[in-house]
């Protein structure tokens, strides 16, 4: 082992997600890490930057690296020439394999591989094109799966996820090619096994091995055929979160402007994929959604944040859409330094009576509230028939499991249908009843 090489890689590209990084040093009492900081993906930077400085002096013998991992911009490929749709993102990932590389001679003098030769166990929660090049890299390590938001990873996770969360078998290995064969076409089926041999073609070929771990942030999980680990610290990692700059004056002043009198719209990830642009109902379905819950809750007052992956162009829009829609709403888009933090603090404020979202697969499991969350299927279904190009998931099937799973109520048809579970709100109200 290389000498002064931390041995624990944890891999960030969001400002909630290094929070439950943050979690996880504390909790699990992870003193010596190395945590990789993709910048190029979020844009909720306003908040990430501060966050950055108090990090490298709450964790002196952590050391954070920023990554700027450029990416060429897709071209349209006719159907009939899906081989060049197929060398287009090989060379893209083998672009991103080339910046890794980079960042690993500079900061380790060493190639990726031989750094991830060193690496004993990766922690991830998004199975990004810089997560992938990773984990193709550090082959046979321990990898250890963090969910988004502050909870135990959805049953929805588990299932995109499934071929990852399984030991290592026949079964994991063919849903691995599945996965290949997604993210690369029927091309990748081939790749995925010359990359169990041939050196150059490893950084496309997702990794065989299935998660070790997977941590949660609440309780035990029944549904998950892997090692659950609960990571405690939480009350302690939201203290020191609260009491870092810009937030803490901001939060304050929230408080005693609004006293539980407000709704929260949540936006999905709008700008990584442009669909709010294109889809004819991005706000009819919002305005159709909002009604529903104006009506059940009464409340008239309305924040939107923006997804933390988000420039905040899609909020803006929206907001101007429904205050020509609805002249007695009050509608104020959230500052983007608070759209850049964990959805769960702002329930701190003590400003929001419920939240709303079209059903987002994004939202964190359970989401934190002390209060209810609110998805509508039919704003949601409105919004799906308005896509013109696919896309990743559909927000109508994500509402739907979070109202079967009991994390969202169906506004639509029971509004006092079961409640959200155990909040954040609840460990941490009593240490924090003056923010």
């Amino acid at each position: 082992m290389a000498k002064g090489i931390p041995t624990t890689v944890f891999l960030v590209e969001t400002t909630p997600q290094l929070t439950a990084v943050f979690a996880c040093l504390a909790g699990l009492d992870i003193s010596n890490a190395i945590v990789f900081v993709e910048r190029n993906i979020s844009f909720g930077w306003a908040a990430m930057d501060p966050l950055l400085v108090a990090a490298r002096e709450r964790f002196p013998t952590v050391r954070f690296i920023e990554l700027k991992i450029q990416r060429p911009l897709p071209k349209e490929i006719a159907p009939r020439k899906m081989w060049k749709g197929f060398l287009q993102k090989w060379q893209a990932a083998r672009y991103v394999h080339q910046q890794w590389d980079e960042c690993c001679r500079s900061n380790f003098q060493m190639s990726l591989e031989a750094f991830g030769a060193q690496v004993q166990e990766v922690f991830f929660t998004s199975l990004l094109d810089y997560v992938l090049v990773f984990l193709a890299a550090s082959k046979e390590k321990a990898r250890v799966f963090y969910p988004h938001g502050f909870d135990h990873p959805r049953r929805q996770q588990i299932e995109n996820y499934s071929y990852l969360v399984r030991r290592r078998s026949v079964k994991t290995a063919i849903q691995t090619l599945w996965q290949q064969k997604k993210h690369f076409g029927n091309a990748g089926l081939l790749i995925g096994f010359l990359g169990r041999v041939m050196p150059s073609f490893t950084t496309v070929s997702l990794p065989f091995t299935g998660v070790n771990r997977v941590l949660t942030f609440r309780s035990d999980i029944d549904f998950v055929p892997n090692e659950v680990m609960r990571v405690p610290a939480l009350k302690q990692t939201f203290g020191w979160l609260l009491d870092l700059q810009p937030w803490s004056d901001i939060l304050r002043g929230r408080r005693r402007k609004n006293t539980g009198d407000s709704l929260l719209l949540l936006l999905g990830e709008y700008n990584s994929h442009p669909i709010w642009e294109k889809n004819r109902n991005y706000g009819p379905a919002h305005l159709r959604l909002l009604q529903a819950v104006s009506q059940v809750t009464g409340l008239k007052r309305i924040s939107i944040k923006a997804h933390v992956r988000s420039d905040g162009s899609a909020a803006d829009w929206l907001a101007g859409f429904l205050k020509n829609q609805e002249k007695e709403w009050n509608i104020e888009v959230l500052p983007m330094v608070l759209s850049g933090l964990p959805v769960e603090s702002l329930t701190l404020t003590g400003e929001f009576a419920a939240a709303c979202s079209l059903g987002s697969c994004s939202l964190p499991p359970g989401l934190g509230f002390g209060m209810p969350h609110y998805v509508s299927l039919a704003a949601s279904i409105l919004f799906d028939h308005g896509w013109q190009d696919a896309f990743w998931v559909k927000f109508a099937d994500a509402a739907q499991v979070l109202i079967e799973e009991g994390i969202c109520r169906d506004v639509d048809k029971n509004p006092a249908f079961a409640a959200c579970g155990t909040c954040i709100w609840d460990t941490v109200k009593d240490n924090h009843s003056e923010i």
